[in-house]
């Protein structure tokens, strides 16, 4: 929540004045909060694929 805060207050109106966003996509589990932050932009979740390990 403090990367979307900081995005929000610092950076979001210069950069929707250049860009356009068309899809935002999550991959993993978000909390309840980050979730209720993102749906509001139209946010698709996509869960992990299991096996995958860094």
């Amino acid at each position: 929540m403090i990367h979307i805060g900081t995005f929000g207050e610092k950076y979001a109106g210069r950069f929707m004045g250049v860009f356009t966003p068309t899809r935002l996509t999550v991959y993993g589990s978000p909390s309840t909060e980050v979730r209720n932050a993102l749906d509001g932009m139209g946010a698709s979740y996509m869960a992990m694929m299991k096996g995958f390990s860094r």
